[in-house]
């Protein structure tokens, strides 16, 4: 082994020293790349968040709008079932999108899709783009909150109908 003294040991370790400066100086660029591409991720994750939350406002809105769209095409045409299919021709009032409020508490309501009144039925429409099982499932508490927020019918027979739909829904 050379001796600490000798220049050639010398000429080692100033090597040596020069190659771990480089190796500093790699490093710090490193982190500097480092903490660039943790800001750019931030800045897409942020960009990504609000791209997302935009897309669930808009699939809302379509949502919507498809529903809209079902009640639009089923709520006309309960007039013409009643008539046809259960031989009640006399309307007495046919309603879309009728919501009843609760007179101490506005906020608490209640909207049918549509309500058609013949002289002998009551037609109540719940009307559904993409129905879930757990909106079938809710179809009979629905039709009971419906005969206590509209007392009227009373002495109407309720026409409602739930078909149960398979799993794949």
């Amino acid at each position: 082994f050379p001796s600490h003294d000798s220049p050639e040991f010398k000429n080692e370790m100033s090597e040596f020293k020069n190659e771990m400066l480089g190796f500093k100086n790699e490093m710090s660029e490193f982190k500097n790349e480092m903490s660039e591409f943790k800001n750019e991720m931030s800045e897409f994750k942020n960009e990504m968040r609000a791209s997302t939350k935009d897309l669930h406002k808009k699939m809302g809105d379509l949502s919507r709008k498809l529903g809209t769209f079902v009640e639009d095409f089923a709520a006309p045409n309960l007039p013409r079932v009643a008539a046809e299919y259960f031989n009640e021709p006399n309307l007495v009032n046919h309603l879309v999108r009728w919501t009843r409020y609760n007179p101490s508490n506005r906020a608490d309501s209640f909207e049918a899709d549509a309500v058609t009144e013949t002289e002998n039925m009551v037609f109540f429409l719940e009307a559904k783009f993409s129905p879930r099982n757990n909106d079938i499932d809710e179809l009979p508490a629905r039709i009971e909150e419906f005969k206590q927020r509209f007392p009227e019918f009373k002495g109407k027979n309720l026409r409602s109908e739930e078909r149960r739909v398979g799993k794949e829904c």
